[in-house]
C-alpha cells in the first residue's frame, strides 16, 4: 500500500490572513520597550542618588533635584513613548498626551507609568504571535517576526488586467 504524497501548500498570500500591523510597528513597540525600561533603570538609580544626597546635604537640595531628574527622564522617556505610540496605531494627538501624563508619572507613580506601557506593548506584540519570556521577548524571534512581516507586505497579488469598455 502506497502512502499518500505530503501535502504541499503554495506560497501565496491568502485572504483570511489577519496581521495586525505592520513590521515597523512590531520593531517600533519593541524599541520602545526597550526605551521605557532604561527609563525605569535610570529612575531607581536616581533615585537612590537622591537619597544618599537627602542624607548628605539635607531634603531642599534633594528635592530641586528630583524635580529636574524628573524633567530630564521625562524629555529622555519622550522617545520611548512615541515608539511605543506608533506600533499602538495610535493618533499623534494621543501620543502626545501620553508623553505628558508619563512625564507627569515620573514625579509621582514611575513604576505604575512604566508597567501600563509594558503590559500595553507586551499584549500588542502577543497579538503578533510572540511569546513573552521570563526577560521580555526573545530578540532573534522578534526578527524574524519582522523579516517575515517585511517578506509579507513586498508580496503582491497579480493584477487583473483592466476591463476594457466596447465602444
Amino acid at each position: 500500500m502506497a502512502e499518500n504524497p505530503p501535502t504541499k501548500y503554495a506560497a501565496y498570500p491568502r485572504q483570511n490572513l489577519k496581521v495586525p500591523g505592520t513590521a515597523d510597528q512590531l520593531q517600533a513597540l519593541s524599541h520602545g520597550q526597550d526605551g521605557i525600561t532604561w527609563v525605569m533603570a535610570a529612575w531607581i538609580a536616581m533615585n537612590g542618588f537622591l537619597i544618599f544626597l537627602a542624607a548628605t546635604y539635607g531634603l531642599p537640595a534633594a528635592i530641586i533635584l528630583e524635580l529636574l531628574g524628573a524633567v530630564f527622564l521625562g524629555l529622555f522617556s519622550g522617545r520611548a513613548v512615541e515608539q511605543i505610540g506608533v506600533g499602538m496605531g495610535w493618533s499623534r494627538s494621543k501620543t502626545t498626551t501620553v508623553r505628558v501624563l508619563f512625564g507627569l508619572s515620573l514625579f509621582f507613580c514611575t513604576i505604575f507609568g512604566v508597567l501600563l506601557l509594558q503590559t500595553l506593548a507586551n499584549e500588542r506584540m502577543r497579538k503578533f504571535g510572540l511569546k513573552l519570556g521570563l526577560m521580555g521577548i526573545d530578540k532573534y524571534r522578534l526578527a524574524r517576526k519582522v523579516a517575515e512581516l517585511r517578506a509579507l507586505e513586498t508580496l503582491t497579488l497579480p493584477q487583473a488586467p483592466e476591463a476594457r469598455e466596447n465602444p
